[in-house]
């Protein structure tokens, strides 16, 4: 329960902060072929505490959490 109302609180303080995105391209090279973008993804980093973020990494099952 308690994990819920930070999971919430934090939803909350997200949206009134204007996000920084951060875009990562994957790229492909392939013999004399020229590369091209094959994915794009977009990050949002939001300042937070360790302990935050030790607590998104557990709730979002990843192996590694950028904050």
């Amino acid at each position: 329960m308690e994990r819920q109302v930070k999971k919430h609180k934090n939803r909350l303080i997200d949206s009134t902060q204007k996000p920084n995105l951060h875009t990562t391209h994957e790229l492909i090279t392939g013999g004399k072929k020229k590369a091209r973008i094959v994915k794009i993804k977009s990050f949002e980093f939001i300042p937070m505490t360790p302990e935050e973020a030790v607590e998104q990494l557990e709730l979002l099952d990843h192996s590694f959490y950028i904050f």
